[in-house]
């Protein structure tokens, strides 16, 4: 049975139908005629043709091959959303491994995610991997997965069920169906047709017409260059048929014997007998207007268009006169394009392959991308320190604008919080001392009526009570794997190091206030002092010093206590 989440999406969907229709067959009332290179979109047979098709065309496995390498060579890493929790760190780097080896029946990620690109962008169908894992074949997901295996499109029916969206044909035509939570699906610009079920346009398909011209173009050439066609022929009046066979016959009789190989010479055949005419008649020559080079450029910048990447991904070298500027800023553009891909692989495996506390992250940001980083993120500090400086913002509203743009993740920002003495929510930490939490109650009990009165306890005993009970907090927080726990217990030692602090503050004032009154006291005495000496001796002091001088230096002599 379907989960809650999916149980209540196909109770409110407005399309009810979809509950009744629990294996539709394929969309073949949908068929769209776009010439004569291919069966009509959408059919089964158009899939098995574009392969065909593209196995026949050097430029279209070139821009396959291409694409694929890009994504297969793009470093991953499943990472732990939570970084201070050691469990989930290490299931991270254990997931990490799976995919990295024990993907496409231990042939490794490499193969597997070749394949899975390569349907992509050759097949209408779209691209299909199974998750593998524990429970029965047709049923839900049960446990951590095994790995992904790739599907192939070509035995891949989808239908209208949500809980069974495909259908496996196997090699002895037997069927099964795929639970959602075991099959990763993904179709390059699905059709917004509801009776589609997400079948797309492939990249191929896209650029189909254009990838012919260029199949075209190699193929003139080969007929022309690739074997020793006559390049022309000259005709005298009055000759038979037989006469013209025995003429190129003869031709290509010398040519042989000249060794050549791909040149032709000219056929020469006439009648002694007639009178003399020649006409020259060319069997080699090429359309009006037609330019290899143009030709060429035009369809390989109309692949590049349908795969959705820069033209110079396809073709580095062949556009002259452009600034540095222009090609950063189609760069630019081209990379928002075709890292969409990437997006919703990490998206399909964050969702089908991974539990919610970890993720699935492409690092495709190469050095240029990273030197751009570090100046936004230079920029960003540069103007925070300004706001901060100006008083125009807080610390805490800095931060939370640096959670929002990504440069800090929660983990992060709760961390930083706490150690600032607040809640993610902003609510001052000591303020969990008045919780109604038993488990809070108990982490922060402390042998003291009101902890947070600092002027009512005495600061010697509190900080003792303090430290014994950040030692007890401490090893709960160390020795426990449970999530919640280890989060509460971070939010009362960042309670109890707060309190804390605000003890040693108050020890602090204290002994100041002491250290005041010691000297203000000691300076009452030595004023004493002075005024006696000054009226024994008077003015005119034995010494021959000046009184005020002799005040001065008794004034500035420490009181022995």
């Amino acid at each position: 049975m379907p989960d809650t989440a999916l149980l209540n999406m196909q109770q409110k969907t407005f399309e009810q139908s979809v509950n009744d229709e629990p294996y539709d067959a394929s969309p073949l009332s949908w068929l769209v005629s776009v010439g004569g290179l291919l069966p009509p979109w959408w059919s089964y047979s158009r899939d098995i043709a574009l392969r065909q098709f593209t196995a026949k065309s050097d430029h279209l496995l070139g821009m396959i091959y291409a694409m694929t390498a890009k994504v297969a060579t793009i470093p991953f890493a499943v990472l732990a959303r939570d970084k201070t929790i050691a469990r989930h760190v290490d299931q991270a780097l254990e997931r990490t491994d799976n995919l990295v080896n024990d993907s496409d029946y231990l042939r490794g990620w490499h193969t597997f995610i070749v394949k899975f690109m390569f349907d992509h962008y050759s097949q209408d169908n779209g691209s299909f991997a199974q998750v593998v894992g524990g429970g029965p074949a047709d049923g839900p997901l049960i446990g951590w997965p095994f790995g992904l295996l790739h599907m192939d499109a070509a035995r891949m029916q989808r239908t209208s069920n949500p809980e069974y969206p495909c259908i496996y044909t196997d090699r002895r035509n037997n069927k099964y169906k795929v639970h959602y939570s075991r099959v990763l699906e993904m179709a390059s610009m699905p059709s917004a047709n509801l009776d589609m079920h997400g079948i797309g346009h492939c990249a191929v398909s896209r650029c189909v017409n254009v990838a012919q011209n260029l199949i075209d173009i190699a193929t003139y050439e080969q007929e022309k260059m690739g074997s020793r066609p006559a390049r022309m022929m000259l005709v005298g009046s009055n000759i038979s048929t037989a006469d013209i066979r025995k003429a190129f016959a003869q031709a290509n009789m010398e040519m042989n014997q000249q060794q050549l190989t791909r040149f032709s010479k000219m056929v020469a055949v006439g009648n002694p007998n007639a009178q003399v005419t020649i006409e020259r008649i060319d069997l080699a020559s090429i359309p009006d207007g037609f330019s290899k080079d143009e030709s060429t450029k035009l369809g390989m910048a109309i692949g590049a268009l349908a795969f959705g990447v820069d033209y110079r991904e396809f073709m580095p070298a062949a556009i002259t006169g452009a600034t540095k500027a222009d090609a950063e800023v189609q760069h630019q553009k081209a990379k928002g394009k075709w890292t969409e891909v990437l997006q919703r692989i990490e998206r399909l495996i964050n969702q089908k392959y991974l539990p919610p506390h970890l993720q699935f992250r492409f690092d495709w940001r190469n050095e240029e991308d990273n030197q751009l980083d570090a100046d936004v993120e230079w920029t960003r500090a540069q103007t925070a320190e300004k706001n901060l400086a100006a008083g125009a913002l807080s610390v805490r509203t800095v931060r939370e604008k640096w959670l929002e743009a990504g440069v800090i993740d929660d983990a992060k920002f709760e961390q930083l919080e706490l150690g600032d003495g607040r809640l993610v929510d902003g609510t001052d930490i000591l303020y969990l001392f008045r919780s109604d939490s038993e488990d809070m109650q108990q982490l922060l009990e402390l042998p003291l009526s009101n902890p947070t009165n600092i002027v009512a306890n005495n600061p010697d005993t509190a900080i003792k009570a303090i430290d014994a009970q950040l030692d007890k907090v401490i090893r709960v927080n160390v020795n426990t794997s449970r999530d919640t726990i280890k989060k509460v217990t971070r939010q009362a030692i960042a309670a109890l190091n707060k309190l804390r602090q605000q003890y040693d503050a108050e020890i602090q004032r204290e002994e100041l206030d002491a250290s005041n009154n010691l000297h203000e006291a000691a300076g009452t005495d030595v004023r004493a002092g002075s005024q006696s000496a000054a009226s024994a001796t008077g003015p005119g002091a034995a010494d021959g010093r000046r009184p005020e001088q002799s005040n001065a230096d008794v004034a500035g002599a420490r009181p022995t206590v």
